[in-house]
């Protein structure tokens, strides 16, 4: 039995008779004939009853039971091959870009649900400040990347916007004020942790300079690891992303200094607008995820303090 055979069968029940049937199939009718001849001997039944005066054909009680059968050969035959071509093609390659300064727990999350979802994507990830990030984006190096970004821009889709706070230990006099705000005097007076690596560096200082404010810079860090070490063990105080700051340090709001960053996935022209939709749900479900941890130690902190 072959799959000719049987596709033949199922064009000649699908158009009624051999005349459309052909005709539907580009072959000749003496082929299809003949095709539909070698079923029948391998079947050792008649699929059909022939009518005089080219009045088409009806399938015999055989012919109506072996067509559903027929159907459904083809119809695996079909799965089959898609399954083996999906196999055997090599999996599409995503350069994916991860800002340096991103909260390692959100990274975390946003990597092992993208490892999930895009199952057929070989993912290839490259870290960087929001320049290198930039620069491998114009240069085609990478697909995508979560960066800082500006709203509404083209080739973007914000993720979340988080303000820059004042970072200081626990034990440090702004941590007992009821209303936790920290003027640009106060952060002034103070010795600073400078963190080179932080991608609105350029920002923050033209607004200090505007404000005629001067840091006292104590540490410079290259990154955060030794920025907020450093704060912890009393070093100075610094400026981060509300999202950064570490579960053992406080932070309050700056007055008279309005910095903030939008973090959000930035694509090259030509990238696949379906995989981009599907990078944003990993990205928010992540961000999801991350929130309700986060609300769970807040929750279980508060309980551990009350108990006291």
């Amino acid at each position: 039995m072959k799959l000719q055979h049987l596709k033949v069968f199922v064009a000649i029940v699908q158009y009624g008779g051999v005349i459309k049937a052909a005709e539907q199939l580009h072959v000749t009718q003496p082929a299809l004939s003949a095709s539909l001849k070698a079923l029948e001997d391998d079947l050792g039944v008649k699929l059909f009853l022939r009518s005089r005066g080219n009045r088409g054909m009806r399938l015999t009680p055989e012919g109506q039971r072996f067509h559903a059968r027929a159907l459904a050969i083809l119809r695996e035959c079909e799965i089959t091959r898609a399954e083996l071509r999906s196999e055997t093609r090599p999996p599409e390659r995503l350069r994916l870009g991860l800002l340096d300064t991103l909260l390692a727990a959100w990274v975390e999350d946003f990597l092992s649900a993208l490892r999930d979802a895009l199952t057929s994507h070989s993912i290839v990830l490259w870290e960087g400040s929001a320049e290198r990030i930039a620069a491998w984006l114009e240069q085609g190096r990478l697909d995508c990347a979560v960066t800082t970004i500006a709203e509404k821009s083209a080739g973007t889709h914000p993720l979340w916007r988080e303000p820059f706070v004042a970072v200081f230990p626990p034990h440090h006099p702004w941590a007992g004020r009821s209303r936790r705000t920290v003027s640009l005097r106060e952060l002034a007076q103070t010795p600073f942790v400078f963190r080179s690596n932080c991608e609105l560096s350029p920002v923050g200082e033209a607004q200090l300079r505007a404000a005629g404010v001067r840091l006292d810079v104590a540490v410079r860090a290259a990154g955060e690891k030794l920025a907020f070490a450093a704060v912890k063990n009393g070093y100075g105080v610094t400026l981060a992303p509300r999202t950064m700051v570490p579960a053992e340090l406080a932070s309050a709001a700056v007055s008279g200094l309005s910095l903030s960053r939008t973090i959000g996935l930035q694509w090259h022209a030509g990238f696949d607008p379906a995989l981009a939709a599907a990078l944003r749900k990993i990205a928010v479900r992540a961000g999801q995820v991350q929130r309700g941890r986060a609300a769970a130690k807040r929750s279980t902190r508060s309980g551990a303090a009350g108990s006291r």
